[in-house]
């Protein structure tokens, strides 16, 4: 896959993610069922995972109810998060606190998203065949595991 498209679906999925968590915030933490639909799908974000993929209709069907299943979590996870990091401002602002803690539980946060995010991807990944899943791994992993991807000219080195 270009690096240009990886990083298209990249910035798709993060997108995704800060809508479902902007609308929850924005919305009094409750989601309602004015959710904006296109194309008479209540999940146009998933969209582009089915365009790209070529998944069936019953293979997008297991997925759209993987992702609304998610969803709850996902969502708990945002708000623990910015509660932290919220906490982690005030120890950092005032210089004689030990921020020790404050990132101890901001590091245990994260192991605890990207486990979650991983299953999650896995289950989905469960969904496809074994080229489908592989290109879906293989673009979603390094973003929920957060790991750089390798470069080009990386690679040309090695040889």
């Amino acid at each position: 896959m270009k690096r240009g498209q990886l990083i298209l679906v990249i910035a798709l999925a993060l997108g995704a993610c800060m809508f479902f968590c902007s609308r929850y915030w924005l919305h009094d933490n409750r989601m309602t069922s004015a959710m904006p639909q296109e194309r008479e799908s209540l999940l146009p974000e998933l969209e582009w995972l089915r365009q790209r993929l070529r998944l069936d209709e019953a293979q997008f069907a297991k997925v759209k109810a993987l992702h609304l299943a998610y969803r709850p979590k996902c969502q708990d996870l945002c708000m623990r998060a910015e509660e932290v990091e919220s906490a982690l401002r005030e120890v950092l602002s005032d210089p004689q606190k030990d921020p020790t803690a404050a990132l101890k539980t901001r590091a245990e946060l994260q192991v605890e998203c990207q486990q979650a995010m991983l299953i999650h991807v896995r289950q989905t990944a469960a969904c496809m065949n074994a080229d489908q899943a592989k290109q879906y791994l293989d673009t979603m992993l390094p973003h929920v595991l957060g790991l750089r991807l390798p470069r080009d000219s990386d690679s040309s080195r090695s040889r």
